[in-house]
């Protein structure tokens, strides 16, 4: 097992905080309102007294700082490991769509994004405005489906998607904006890697996005951040439709 400074040492600074709910956040510079309650157990032999500090578990915090403020531009919250096992891709994706359809207020068919796929889909809508369909798509020339989509858009954008969360199919690639990332609690995450296109235009709205306060995740293999989305099992459509805004917004920053 890695110690600390091996795992976290690339980030140089700041404090790494465990929150029950929301696993290792990372602080750059720690809010005012938070206070040390209690040193992590269990760590390795060799860990010095820097690492404990910096792997402080805190057990309560102060009312002043609220569960929002989670958000804040100063930290990104650290995750364990994106899942690149196709089986449980498929099987996470399966759980994704499980999940929302419940939660649909209503649905109807329409041609989305009809310049790559022609034929009609069934487009679910939610509260807020926010709908999503799901298909499983095939690359040009390919004669099998080789990824699956997750379309979602909000009213007013009824027959173009706003974000696609896509994921491996028959192949792993990271070429594909989605993920689905392990905390080290066992909870699965739904991500983004924010490459987006704006009409022909393809672009990362992964800076845009950290400015805004999107929450930022981490994984032990990749060093490039990913956008979370929400969690799979605690699924909130409002967190979607946030999710959705702000990438609106982003593609016109």
């Amino acid at each position: 097992m890695p110690t600390p400074r091996a795992q976290w040492g690339y980030l140089d600074a700041g404090v790494l905080i465990e929150f029950p709910s929301y696993g290792l956040i990372h602080y750059k510079e720690p809010e005012a309102g938070l206070r040390l309650v209690a040193h992590a157990s269990g760590l390795e032999i060799g860990s010095n007294r820097s690492e404990q500090r910096h792997t402080a578990r805190l057990k309560s915090f102060s009312p002043a700082v609220s569960e929002d403020r989670r958000h804040a531009r100063n930290f990104e919250m650290m995750a364990g490991k994106e899942v690149d096992d196709l089986a449980e891709i498929a099987g996470f994706n399966d759980r994704l769509a499980r999940t929302l359809l419940p939660l649909s207020v209503g649905n109807e068919m329409r041609v989305i994004n009809g310049i790559a796929v022609r034929q009609p889909i069934r487009v679910f809508l939610f509260e807020g405005g926010l709908w999503w369909a799901h298909r499983e798509y095939a690359r040009p020339r390919s004669l099998v489906p080789t990824q699956y989509n997750n379309l979602f858009g909000l009213d007013g954008h009824g027959t173009q998607s706003n974000i696609e969360v896509n994921f491996p199919l028959g192949k792993f690639r990271r070429s594909l904006q989605g993920a689905f990332v392990r905390c080290p609690n066992g909870s699965v995450m739904l991500c983004h890697r924010g490459g987006v296109q704006h009409g022909r235009r393809r672009f990362s709205v992964l800076d845009a996005m950290r400015d805004m306060g999107a929450a930022l995740v981490r994984v032990a293999d990749d060093g490039s951040p990913l956008i979370r989305i929400c969690f799979v099992d605690r699924l909130q459509i409002q967190e979607i439709v946030g999710f959705v805004s702000n990438i609106i917004q982003a593609k016109n920053t």
